[in-house]
């Protein structure tokens, strides 16, 4: 600690050590995906998760849960992703995405951005529209005329 007459009195920790009193042991942080904070925690970059910052969304470094748009030249993002210490590094896609990485577009999307042509849900990790199944909306299923515009024969 930085002692004696002109010393401020506050520890110089070793590398790997924080806290007032170097007290705290920093995790094994990975190298340029996060930092130990003064309170001995991992602080993860952005589109890097769990404890150690070991676990990339997916995507790209500078797009996760998203991608390289190379006509525009810019980077698109189609999710958020659970990123952070306590993050596990999966995206949450955002409404006419799909996919793990999100760089998947929902099927039958409408002008506004509605998937499914407005009957039905896009799930994120399947590759065709949950049709509705209601006896008020109707009965809804994929077919030729694309997805979830088929009314089921009798209703």
């Amino acid at each position: 600690c930085d002692q004696g007459k002109a010393g401020s009195g506050k520890c110089v920790c070793d590398t790997g050590y924080v806290g007032a009193a170097c007290q705290l042991k920093c995790p094994e942080c990975t190298i340029g995906q996060g930092s130990c904070n003064d309170q001995g925690v991992c602080v993860c970059l952005a589109g890097f998760a769990s404890a150690l910052c070991n676990v990339e969304c997916p995507g790209s470094f500078r797009s996760p849960c998203g991608q390289y748009n190379s006509t525009l030249a810019t980077y698109e993002l189609h999710g958020t992703c659970n990123d952070g210490a306590q993050g596990d590094g999966t995206c949450t896609c955002f409404r006419g995405w799909r996919g793990a990485d999100c760089n998947a577009r929902c099927e039958g999307l409408l002008s506004d951005g509605t998937p499914c042509n407005g009957n039905g849900q896009c799930v994120q990790n399947s590759p065709l529209c949950v049709c509705t199944q209601d006896p008020i909306l109707g009965y809804w299923a994929n077919g030729p005329a694309g997805a979830c515009a088929t009314c089921v024969s009798g209703w």
